[in-house]
């Protein structure tokens, strides 16, 4: 899926939403046809960082409807 900045996305992992991993989509890169993700984390205690790929959370209106 493709994001774009501004998006309030949840952390997904292991099949599961991390809601303690609520998070804002500050920038946005394409290296090689692929694109990765700087994510502020509402959560001080999770580093930011501009590695996560699509696969890795979900917009959180998506998430709440599953």
């Amino acid at each position: 899926m493709n994001y774009n900045i501004g998006d309030l996305v949840v952390r997904y992992v292991f099949n599961k939403h991390k809601w303690d991993m609520v998070g804002l989509i500050t920038d946005k890169r394409v290296v090689e046809g692929a694109a990765y993700y700087t994510i502020k984390w509402a959560d001080t205690k999770f580093k930011t960082h501009n590695r996560w790929q699509s696969d890795e959370f979900d917009l959180i209106e998506d998430a709440k409807k599953l």
